[in-house]
C-alpha cells in the first residue's frame, strides 16, 4: 500500500514545475540561441529569454505544469513576440514543425482555428486565463532591474 502512495505521489508529480525532462518546446528555441534562456523551478516556474540587451519573463503559478509554461513561452514566441532576431529562426524547419507539434496538442483541441496564428492566440489566452501565466518586459535602469507587466491579450492581438 505504501509503493502504491508513493507511485501515485510521483505520476502526480510529473506536471509539476519542477520535472522539466517532458517533451521541452524551449530546447528548440534554446538550440538557436544558446546561453539565452534561463529557467527558474523553485515556487514559481519562470522562463527568461534574453535574445539580445532585452529580456522577456514568463512566470507560472505553482499549479500551472512546465510544460503548459514551455507551451506557453514557444507559441508566443514562434507567433507574437517582436524580437528582431526570431525572424531567421522562425523560418528553420525545426521551428515550424515545434510551432505545429505544440498547437495539435489534445489539451488545446478547443482553441483549433481559422489559422496557426488564431489558435495560438486562443492557446495563450487559454493558458494564461485568470492570470496563470503572467508575462514581463525586464528593464534594467541604473542597475535597477525592473519587470513591466505585458497584457497577453494586447501583446497577441492579430494585425
Amino acid at each position: 500500500m505504501k509503493q502504491l502512495i508513493i507511485g501515485c505521489l510521483f505520476v502526480l508529480s510529473l506536471g509539476s514545475c519542477a520535472n522539466a525532462e517532458q517533451l521541452n518546446a524551449v530546447e528548440v528555441i534554446s538550440a538557436s540561441f544558446p546561453d539565452s534562456i534561463e529557467i527558474k523551478r523553485n515556487g514559481n516556474c519562470s522562463i527568461e529569454f534574453c535574445p539580445d540587451n532585452t529580456c522577456e519573463f514568463y512566470e507560472a503559478k505553482k499549479d500551472v505544469s512546465y510544460e503548459e509554461l514551455a507551451d506557453f513561452f514557444y507559441i508566443y514566441t514562434y507567433f507574437f513576440s517582436d524580437y528582431y532576431t526570431l525572424n531567421e529562426w522562425r523560418n528553420k524547419d525545426e521551428a515550424r514543425e515545434t510551432a505545429r507539434k505544440v498547437l495539435a496538442r489534445d489539451a488545446y483541441k478547443q482553441c483549433k482555428g481559422k489559422n496557426d496564428m488564431m489558435t495560438a492566440q486562443c492557446i495563450l489566452l487559454k493558458i494564461s486565463n485568470g492570470q496563470n501565466i503572467k508575462m514581463y518586459f525586464v528593464r534594467d535602469d541604473e542597475n535597477e532591474r525592473h519587470l513591466v507587466p505585458i497584457d497577453i491579450a494586447k501583446a497577441t492581438v492579430i494585425r
